[in-house]
């Protein structure tokens, strides 16, 4: 038997039922449904050789046969360096609060942080993740990104002059100079300063920052630079894609642990500098 009946044959086996009942399937419709199909056994297959090559990697799929779309999920923090660290990453139809929610009830199983104390996170600000937040680590310390805040800011309220005073009051260190700096943003001009204020600086200026969450960063340049690197991977099939991205941090962690190697202080390099 050749391959193509032998292919037809399997096809016709496999999606009888379907054919059965819905007889008048056109032939595109039925390509795209094997195809989907077959990716679902694919993932299947991939799944199960990524938990059994890398023991202890935590995999989770959850398949909607009637999905289209693709938005990425990722969590990137800081290692003891303070370089960025992919921990996790996702691919899902769309970016709501369920979803978001699938996904913080696996980091937070990964990294045991219970309801999230001592934590902080920055995001964008997109609604479905500040409530999956709130839901299932509630005790999470939420930023918001001031980069984002400030491009829409400098739409309104651009030059030097703006640009200085912005990011002096979200790097103020305490809150005596956050109000003297938003006191010489208020005089240049009152309504930059109203925008600022309704903008909820607590979440994103580091002098309302809470001690005992050991982080002071005000942008999420992270999640930026780890999203720059996956760009041309974001544009290939969700197999290429997870295969891109595993293969990328892979050779990152064996570049940087090379790296540390050559270390002769028990302080962190880039941490030395700051110290």
């Amino acid at each position: 038997m050749s391959y193509s009946k032998t292919l037809y044959w399997w096809i016709a086996q496999r999606f009888k039922d379907k054919l059965r009942m819905n007889p008048d399937m056109k032939v595109v419709d039925l390509q795209e449904y094997v195809m989907k199909k077959n990716t679902e056994l694919r993932l299947v297959d991939y799944c199960y050789e990524l938990k059994r090559s890398n023991p202890g990697t935590t995999v989770a799929m959850q398949v909607d046969p009637l999905a289209d779309g693709k938005n990425m999920f990722n969590t990137v923090g800081r290692d003891a360096n303070n370089q960025i660290y992919p921990i996790a990453w996702a691919v899902v139809q769309v970016e709501n609060t369920e979803n978001w929610e699938w996904f913080l009830q696996h980091l937070r199983q990964d990294l045991d942080l219970n309801d999230g104390t001592r934590v902080a996170r920055i995001s964008n600000g997109h609604k479905g993740i500040i409530q999956a937040v709130m839901r299932v680590v509630p005790n999470v310390k939420h930023r918001l990104c001031a980069r984002h805040i400030y491009a829409n800011f400098c739409k309104k309220y651009g030059g030097v002059v703006f640009r200085n005073l912005f990011w002096a009051s979200s790097k103020a260190t305490n809150h005596d100079k956050w109000m003297h700096i938003m006191g010489q943003l208020k005089e240049v001009n009152e309504e930059a300063h109203q925008y600022l204020i309704e903008r909820e600086p607590k979440l994103w200026c580091r002098s309302f920052f809470k001690v005992g969450v050991d982080c002071d960063v005000v942008e999420n340049g992270l999640s930026e630079s780890f999203n720059s690197h996956i760009r041309i991977a974001r544009r290939k099939p969700i197999l290429g894609l997870f295969e891109d991205i595993k293969c990328y941090v892979m050779q990152r962690n064996a570049t940087l642990r090379k790296e540390c190697e050559k270390w002769e202080d028990d302080i962190c390099p880039n941490i030395r500098k700051v110290l």
